[in-house]
């Protein structure tokens, strides 16, 4: 009887550390393939370049890291800068920078590249700049709004960019391919980014009979 319990002692010990052998072990694997995950999703310099941007404008990143974000606060609008993917079966990365727009905007507008084998349809918007029209298409529900949105300097910097620029009554969306990993090119894609804000703003304020003079107060 002795010997039945001295065994029955053994195997319980013997049981209880194979058990936590194992369970140390499962828990090393997946610490050990999160962090390989982390290594193998090719965005070190991307976090990096987020973070650099982040300290030039004061803005915010945001957790989790795994899918770098800065939220940042230009002319008293807040702006998230992040990536997207497209989805599908072929996948890509994007970045974006979205922000709300002023109160009372109610177009929608589109402007994109033109792919060279793509002929212009009957529902573009020509802005009357043929070297602008000729590489870039406008889809917009208030011709008069996107004409005077899209000038000279506005068209210039779109063209620039070979991305999207979506505006809505509820939001702008600037988004260019590929996972931007320059801190310095994120600051310009900002730039472009506010340059639409402060358009719409503008055009905003026009309509409301109060317009800003350069390095002025509002007048009207």
């Amino acid at each position: 009887m002795d010997l039945l319990v001295i065994f029955l002692i053994v195997l319980i010990i013997y049981g209880a550390g194979w058990i936590g052998r194992t369970v140390r072990d499962l828990l090393r694997g997946a610490r050990g393939a999160e962090g390989q995950g982390r290594r193998s999703d090719g965005l070190d310099g991307v976090r990096a370049a987020f973070q650099r941007f982040a300290a030039s404008v004061d803005g915010e990143v945001e957790r989790p890291p795994e899918r770098p974000k800065v939220s940042f606060v230009r002319h008293g609008t807040r702006f998230l800068l992040a990536l997207h993917d497209t989805g599908g079966p072929a996948p890509e990365v994007h970045t974006q920078i979205t922000s709300a727009v002023p109160d009372g905007w109610g177009a929608r507008l589109e402007v994109f590249p033109r792919r060279p084998d793509v002929p212009a349809g009957p529902d573009e918007f020509r802005t009357g700049d043929g070297t602008f029209d000729d590489r870039t298409v406008v889809r917009t529900s208030d011709a008069s709004l996107a004409r005077e949105l899209l000038d000279a300097p506005l068209r210039g910097a779109v063209d620039r960019l070979r991305g999207l620029v979506s505006l809505t009554p509820d939001r702008l969306l600037v988004r260019k391919p590929g996972a931007l990993d320059d801190a310095a090119e994120l600051g310009a894609f900002a730039d472009l980014a506010g340059a639409v804000h402060d358009r719409v703003q503008a055009l905003r304020r026009k309509a409301s009979g109060v317009e800003i003079l350069e390095g002025g107060a509002p007048c009207g």
